[in-house]
Protein backbone atom coordinates (compact mmCIF):
# COMPACT_ATOMS: atom_id res chain seq x y z
CA UNK A 1 0.00 0.00 0.00
CA UNK A 2 1.64 3.60 -0.63
CA UNK A 3 0.06 6.14 1.41
CA UNK A 4 1.36 9.72 0.37
CA UNK A 5 0.08 12.83 2.64
CA UNK A 6 1.36 16.05 2.32
CA UNK A 7 0.63 18.17 5.18
CA UNK A 8 0.50 21.90 5.65
CA UNK A 9 3.05 24.01 6.24
CA UNK A 10 5.75 23.60 7.95
CA UNK A 11 5.93 20.08 7.17
CA UNK A 12 5.03 17.85 4.58
CA UNK A 13 5.85 14.52 5.05
CA UNK A 14 5.72 11.85 2.26
CA UNK A 15 4.95 8.18 4.62
CA UNK A 16 5.00 5.29 1.98
CA UNK A 17 4.39 1.84 3.65
CA UNK A 18 5.91 -1.46 1.91
CA UNK A 19 7.91 0.40 -0.57
CA UNK A 20 10.86 -1.39 -2.18
CA UNK A 21 14.30 0.17 -0.97
CA UNK A 22 15.26 1.96 -4.26
CA UNK A 23 12.08 4.29 -4.26
CA UNK A 24 13.03 5.17 -0.52
CA UNK A 25 16.38 5.78 -2.03
CA UNK A 26 15.34 7.95 -4.60
CA UNK A 27 12.78 9.57 -2.62
CA UNK A 28 15.66 11.09 0.05
CA UNK A 29 17.13 12.61 -2.79
CA UNK A 30 13.76 14.10 -4.25
CA UNK A 31 12.38 15.20 -1.10
CA UNK A 32 15.42 17.37 0.36
CA UNK A 33 15.34 19.00 -3.48
CA UNK A 34 11.88 19.58 -2.35
CA UNK A 35 11.76 21.18 0.45
CA UNK A 36 14.91 23.70 -0.46
CA UNK A 37 12.87 24.79 -3.40
CA UNK A 38 9.90 25.19 -0.88
CA UNK A 39 11.97 27.40 1.61
CA UNK A 40 13.52 29.31 -1.17
CA UNK A 41 9.68 29.79 -2.36
CA UNK A 42 9.36 30.88 0.92
CA UNK A 43 12.01 33.49 1.31
CA UNK A 44 11.23 34.94 -1.77
CA UNK A 45 7.42 35.39 -0.77
CA UNK A 46 8.94 37.21 2.32
CA UNK A 47 10.77 39.42 -0.10
CA UNK A 48 7.86 40.32 -2.13
CA UNK A 49 5.43 40.46 0.83
CA UNK A 50 7.08 42.62 3.43
CA UNK A 51 8.83 45.72 3.56
CA UNK A 52 12.24 45.17 1.38
CA UNK A 53 15.17 45.86 3.68
CA UNK A 54 14.39 43.83 6.17
CA UNK A 55 15.61 39.96 6.45
CA UNK A 56 14.75 38.72 9.95
CA UNK A 57 12.05 36.78 9.03
CA UNK A 58 13.65 35.88 5.57
CA UNK A 59 16.73 34.98 7.64
CA UNK A 60 14.82 32.87 10.08
CA UNK A 61 13.44 30.23 7.60
CA UNK A 62 15.36 26.72 7.83
CA UNK A 63 14.32 23.11 6.03
CA UNK A 64 15.41 20.15 7.01
CA UNK A 65 14.88 16.33 6.23
CA UNK A 66 14.54 13.59 7.85
CA UNK A 67 14.70 9.20 6.35
CA UNK A 68 13.59 6.06 8.29
CA UNK A 69 12.82 2.59 6.58
CA UNK A 70 9.33 3.70 5.31
CA UNK A 71 9.19 7.69 6.06
CA UNK A 72 11.04 10.49 4.01
CA UNK A 73 9.91 14.00 5.80
CA UNK A 74 10.40 17.45 4.67
CA UNK A 75 10.15 20.18 6.49
CA UNK A 76 10.50 24.24 6.37
CA UNK A 77 9.92 26.18 9.75
CA UNK A 78 11.25 29.55 11.59
CA UNK A 79 13.45 29.75 14.04
CA UNK A 80 13.98 32.79 16.57
CA UNK A 81 11.34 35.13 15.23
CA UNK A 82 8.46 34.89 17.60
CA UNK A 83 6.10 37.08 15.35
CA UNK A 84 6.49 34.71 12.01
CA UNK A 85 3.00 32.65 13.15
CA UNK A 86 1.06 36.52 13.74
CA UNK A 87 2.67 37.53 10.15
CA UNK A 88 1.24 34.14 8.60
CA UNK A 89 -2.25 33.99 9.96
CA UNK A 90 -2.77 37.38 11.42
CA UNK A 91 -3.58 38.80 14.90
CA UNK A 92 -5.68 41.05 17.15
CA UNK A 93 -4.23 41.80 20.15
CA UNK A 94 -4.74 44.58 23.36
CA UNK A 95 -1.64 47.16 23.73
CA UNK A 96 -2.35 47.86 27.36
CA UNK A 97 -0.84 51.40 26.96
CA UNK A 98 1.90 52.96 28.75
CA UNK A 99 2.43 56.05 31.10
CA UNK A 100 5.77 56.67 30.13
CA UNK A 101 6.59 59.54 27.04
CA UNK A 102 7.05 58.57 23.78
CA UNK A 103 8.78 59.65 20.76
CA UNK A 104 7.82 58.45 17.17
CA UNK A 105 7.91 58.68 13.23
CA UNK A 106 4.27 58.77 12.07
CA UNK A 107 2.40 58.14 8.45
CA UNK A 108 3.54 61.42 7.54
CA UNK A 109 7.38 61.15 8.52
CA UNK A 110 7.00 63.78 10.69
CA UNK A 111 8.17 63.18 14.36
CA UNK A 112 5.14 62.41 17.03
CA UNK A 113 5.38 63.14 20.88
CA UNK A 114 3.28 62.09 23.44
CA UNK A 115 3.20 61.53 27.39
CA UNK A 116 1.34 58.23 27.34
CA UNK A 117 -1.20 56.02 25.00
CA UNK A 118 -4.28 54.81 26.20
CA UNK A 119 -4.87 51.04 25.74
CA UNK A 120 -5.58 49.99 22.45
CA UNK A 121 -6.64 47.00 20.13
CA UNK A 122 -3.74 46.26 17.48
CA UNK A 123 -4.68 44.25 14.06
CA UNK A 124 -1.74 42.80 11.95
CA UNK A 125 -3.77 41.57 9.03
CA UNK A 126 -2.64 38.11 7.49
CA UNK A 127 0.13 38.39 5.01
CA UNK A 128 0.64 34.66 4.12
CA UNK A 129 4.14 33.68 2.87
CA UNK A 130 4.51 30.15 4.24
CA UNK A 131 0.61 28.32 2.88
CA UNK A 132 0.62 30.50 -0.08
CA UNK A 133 4.21 28.91 -1.00
CA UNK A 134 3.18 25.33 0.03
CA UNK A 135 -0.46 26.47 -2.38
CA UNK A 136 1.91 27.62 -5.40
CA UNK A 137 4.09 24.35 -5.16
CA UNK A 138 1.53 22.17 -3.77
CA UNK A 139 2.00 20.36 -7.59
CA UNK A 140 5.17 20.64 -8.09
CA UNK A 141 5.77 18.71 -4.64
CA UNK A 142 3.49 15.99 -5.86
CA UNK A 143 4.50 15.60 -9.09
CA UNK A 144 8.11 15.69 -8.06
CA UNK A 145 7.32 12.62 -5.58
CA UNK A 146 5.10 10.67 -8.14
CA UNK A 147 7.68 11.53 -10.65
CA UNK A 148 10.33 9.77 -8.83
CA UNK A 149 7.96 6.94 -7.70
CA UNK A 150 6.80 6.26 -11.31
CA UNK A 151 10.63 6.52 -12.15
CA UNK A 152 11.93 3.87 -10.08
CA UNK A 153 8.70 1.30 -10.30
CA UNK A 154 9.27 1.41 -13.99
CA UNK A 155 13.07 0.87 -14.28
Amino acid sequence: MYDIVVAGVPTTIANINAIPERVMKRLAIVIPQLTQTLNEGEISKIGITFKPGTGRLAGSLRNDTRSTANQVMGRVFTQGVPYAAAQEWGVTFTHPGSSKPQSFVGRDGKRIFTQFTKPHTITLPERSYARSTLADQRLAIVGGVRGAMIEEFTT
